[in-house]
């Protein structure tokens, strides 16, 4: 909220054995940063063990002000698109309210506004080395939540 940038990123289980996400503050010049990263969340926190954290974004929603993130992770045998929120609205968080927003082999999401103003989710599918496509899907913000529309 005061401006400053913040880089939120994963450590993936193969560096870990349990994925997380963590944030850090950057130097106002963006050439590193500021000041130690601060474990948000692990993977084993909203579904238990054997999940991984991957491709982290964050959104602001215009509607209400609340800080989203979403992430990939395997749900279910299937790569899917999380949601969760910072319950400060800060990159610190703390982060709860962890949701599935997408859940048919797809993920590495960001979410765009297109020139005519509708809200994308865009993203690789299928999670297939050689095949992912750029996939995109109407995306809702009812400014406390995050859905994929039909």
């Amino acid at each position: 909220p005061d401006g400053s940038p913040w880089m939120i990123y994963c450590h993936e289980w193969t560096q870990m054995k349990i994925g997380r996400m963590d944030a850090g503050r950057l130097k106002d010049d963006l050439s590193g940063l500021a000041e130690k990263p601060v474990e948000l969340f692990r993977a084993d926190t909203p579904f238990g063990s054997g999940h991984v954290t991957d491709g982290p974004y964050c959104y602001r929603s215009p509607n209400s002000g609340r800080l989203f993130m979403i992430w990939s992770t395997f749900c279910r045998r299937s790569y899917s698109v999380i949601s969760c929120e910072s319950k400060s609205g800060k990159a610190l968080g703390p982060w709860g309210n962890f949701k599935t927003v997408f859940a048919d082999n797809g993920g590495h999401g960001m979410i765009l506004k297109t020139f005519e103003g509708e809200l994308k989710l865009v993203m690789h599918k299928p999670e297939v080395r050689g095949v992912e496509r750029l996939a995109l899907f109407n995306l809702r913000d009812d400014g406390s939540s995050l859905k994929v529309v039909e």
